[in-house]
């Protein structure tokens, strides 16, 4: 157990917002220990230089031990995955060193390295477990649902409900359904109607009453035309921040169908808008319908477009076009023009797939399923 006072302390230390922290999840606060926190944050930062942002995201791999985090990252990291993904997951490092390499063998094995890297959350849960949802669905889903369902928070008879209410409602069976119980959805479904909204897989990011609550502010502010499925499906405080700011820039109507910019922050967005107008494009696109595609790069792609700026323009000065080529090879990035092959774009195809966003409490939710699968087991 550590104080408020000692975490406030180590917080203040490494750069990390307690507020955020303990937000995301307050037993650090139970089952932290000072000195394995320290020594966690020591690894974390300083040898794998794991930002604090994705530390704030997920306060447990503070309560875990030091030493089974590091076995497993040196793990992951002599094998094929994207390591990038596991730095976003950090929930992966908290299993029992045993139990990833099984999890990591079976689903490498039987779907493919390139679905572990899509959905990396899936070495939080063990083999038994995927294979029962294999067992019970084998004729209702595709090798993402397998994953993406064994990964959530329900048990198999409760996912079995979801499949249900999304057959009966015609709704496509992907990751965000298994955020939401088989009750959730139905309540999401009649206030999507109610308003009528577009069922899609978005809107099952947020509770019924976090939808309406949304509904009211948006119609109240700004009108019914408004009311699209990747606008309602943001919380409700970015909605406040960004839309006025959207309003006072003149391009509110573009978010209509060109809603990817809200996945960013408002700060996000004006940095982006800098980086923009700094490169001379502007932040609407020629043809005045979306916005300029750099908001709609990930933070990893737009750090990469930004270090190509600096590389192949006047930041490096008088730099010669082989110095400048050599430079942006060493960022992976390459100047030659290069036709992909069926597998490539296949794989590519797969890898977009997003990996659900799992909170610290759901986590824990999955982790007692889990335990009392076991305990069950034993009986």
């Amino acid at each position: 157990m550590i104080t408020k006072k000692e975490l406030e302390e180590i917080c203040n230390k490494y750069g990390i917002d307690y507020e955020k922290l303990i937000n995301a999840n307050e037993n650090v606060l139970k089952y932290g220990e000072y000195r394995e926190i320290c020594d966690t944050l020591d690894y974390l930062r300083d040898e794998i230089k794991i930002e604090p942002k994705n530390i704030e995201k997920c306060p447990s791999i503070l309560y875990f031990s030091t030493n089974n985090i590091k076995d497993n990252w040196e793990f992951l990291k002599s094998k094929e995955i994207t390591i990038s993904n596991v730095e976003n997951c950090l929930h992966v490092l908290n299993t029992v060193p045993k139990q990833m390499r099984e999890t990591y063998q079976y689903v490498v094995d039987n779907y493919g390295v390139r679905y572990l890297n899509a959905i990396t959350s899936i070495l939080r849960v063990p083999v038994t477990r995927i294979k029962e949802i294999e067992e019970k669905f084998q004729n209702k889903f595709k090798p993402k649902n397998f994953l993406q369902a064994a990964y959530s928070r329900f048990s198999a008879e409760e996912i079995e409900r979801i499949v249900k209410v999304c057959e009966a409602h015609n709704i496509e069976i992907t990751g965000n359904v298994f955020k939401q119980s088989a009750e959730e959805i139905e309540r999401i479904v009649k206030v999507c109607e109610e308003h009528k909204i577009e069922v899609t897989g978005s809107v099952f990011k947020q509770s019924a009453e976090e939808i309406e609550k949304n509904i009211e502010y948006i119609k109240g502010n700004y009108g019914e035309e408004f009311l699209k499925p990747l606008i309602i499906s943001k919380s409700k405080k970015v909605l406040e921040e960004t839309l006025p700011y959207l309003k006072e820039k003149g391009v509110l109507g573009i978010v209509k169908n060109s809603a990817s910019i809200l996945a960013l922050k408002l700060s996000e967005i004006k940095e982006r808008e800098s980086f923009i107008e700094k490169i001379g494009e502007t932040i609407v696109k020629p043809d005045g319908k979306a916005f300029n595609s750099i908001f709609g790069l990930s933070r990893k792609k737009y750090e990469e477009r930004k270090k190509q700026y600096r590389l192949s323009g006047q930041d490096i000065g008088k730099a010669s076009y082989g110095a400048k080529v050599e430079e942006l090879a060493k960022l992976g990035i390459s100047l030659e023009a290069k036709r992909r092959t069926g597998k490539e774009i296949a794989e590519a195809s797969i890898s977009s797939l997003a990996d659900i966003e799992m909170t610290d409490r759901e986590d824990n939710a999955l982790t007692e399923l889990v335990e009392k699968a076991k305990k069950e087991e034993k009986v």
